[in-house]
């Protein structure tokens, strides 16, 4: 196996890292281009909401209450 000088390691690993951020550049901008372009649906929305059905109980928070330990 020959010898190899730190002057190729060094220009080895710029290029290695040159072609890195072009592939990852490359991704980058496809990832953002990919897909249709989003319309939100259209959803009919009530002006009120419909009342609580018969023989529902109302919350009744008792947060002070001692939990122990």
């Amino acid at each position: 196996m020959p010898y190899r000088s730190a002057a190729f390691a060094s220009s080895f690993s710029a290029r290695a890292a040159w072609r890195l951020s072009a592939i990852a550049l490359a991704v980058f901008v496809a990832g953002c281009a990919v897909g249709p372009d989003y319309q939100r649906p259209t959803v009919s929305v009530p002006a009120t909401y419909k009342e609580a059905p018969e023989g529902w109980k109302v919350a009744q928070p008792n947060d002070q209450a001692d939990r122990g330990s």
